[in-house]
């Protein structure tokens, strides 16, 4: 698959945005300026995969600005057995806080 130019991403961006946004807004398929993913591929001529991909870009993203600094920290794995009641401990906390932002 060829790469998109730089304009042509923006406006799929924008456009999944737009998508995203109806979705969390539960507004029903039938509303008028329904956004589907076949209508962007349509407006934009962009293949649906390319979009798809686009909102778990973004969706991702959103998730990852929603995350706790100790979150991003361990990242994507899983957390040990036993975290939970070390990060009961207010001592703990702030150590592994100082630690991520040191590191970032």
């Amino acid at each position: 698959m060829k790469p998109l130019s730089p304009e042509l991403l923006a406006v799929a961006q924008s456009r999944v945005e737009q998508y995203l946004a109806q979705a969390y807004q539960k507004r029903g398929p039938y509303s008028p300026g329904w956004l589907s993913i076949r209508s962007i591929e349509k407006e934009i001529g962009v293949s649906r995969s390319m979009i798809s991909r686009l909102i778990i870009r973004v969706q991702r993203e959103r998730e990852a600005q929603a995350a706790s600094a100790l979150r991003r920290k361990f990242g994507s794995e899983p957390l040990a057995v036993g975290l939970g009641i070390a990060i009961m401990c207010p001592n703990w906390r702030v150590a592994q806080i100082s630690e991520a932002s040191e590191v970032a």
